[in-house]
């Protein structure tokens, strides 16, 4: 399950192309990686609504799940794209999401209107998420030898100390103080002096309430954590061990 990063647009030819624009960072959602999130089947992430257009200003959030458009199924990130590229600017999207935090506890299902707009001239950039994750070793049989397993070398409580010697703002969270390369999390995209915020949508301040958190875990089972990196971008990201590992 390696992820694609999308930014939705829409293109109508009408002598120049006019798209129309949700505003919104999306990934491709698998079943294994909803299910951290308490929800069966498949669904478009919303990795991120771009401040000042419409989805977040209709109120779409990191992490929710679209899981249809005016009542059309949604399963692909390509296949929502398309069906956003039918409407003009100023055209209204009802949008079926699913919001949920963690396996344990049920989500809501929301539908939210949403007003295209015409697409800007330079739309969100966004870099690619890296290289195909890359085998990790045996069975962990506890939650820091998971962590270990998928490349977090060593974490950190976020202090005003650890803050300055990552240079990055001080902030709740667990800062990553190493990654192993070649590893689940670097091919994720984490790197040293990233902040883990989350897991599965539960606030972490320190690395035992983290590993508290992941007490039981299932080890076959992608973790979610919210990650803030230096840019002080926040996304979610999944970490499993390959199958033949897990």
């Amino acid at each position: 399950g390696h992820m694609i990063r999308n930014v939705v647009t829409s293109l109508i030819e009408d002598g120049k192309v006019v798209r129309g624009y949700l505003g919104v960072a999306i990934l491709d959602l698998d079943e294994k990686n909803a299910w951290t999130f308490g929800y069966e089947g498949k669904g478009v992430l919303v990795e991120l609504p771009q401040e000042g257009f419409p989805a977040a200003e209709a109120g779409l959030q990191p992490d929710d799940i679209i899981t249809g458009i005016d009542d059309t199924p949604i399963i692909s990130t390509r296949q929502l794209q398309n069906l956003v590229a039918a409407y003009p600017p100023g055209a209204t999207l009802n949008i079926q999401i699913y919001r949920g935090k963690s396996p344990h506890e049920p989500g809501q299902t929301l539908t939210i209107s949403v007003e295209l707009v015409a697409k800007p001239e330079n739309p969100l950039a966004l870099g690619s998420p890296g290289s195909p994750r890359q085998p990790a070793e045996a069975q962990p049989p506890a939650a820091a030898l998971f962590l270990t397993k998928l490349g977090l070398d060593e974490l950190v409580g976020a202090t005003d100390e650890s803050a300055e010697r990552f240079k990055r703002p001080m902030e709740a969270g667990v800062i990553v103080a190493s990654v192993r390369r070649r590893s689940v999390a670097y091919a994720a995209g984490i790197r040293r002096g990233d902040l883990i915020t989350e897991i599965f949508g539960v606030q972490v301040t320190s690395k035992d309430q983290l590993l508290d958190q992941m007490g039981g875990h299932d080890t076959d089972k992608p973790i979610r954590l919210r990650i803030k990196d230096s840019s002080n971008r926040s996304r979610s990201v999944f970490l499993e061990l390959p199958d033949d590992e897990s």
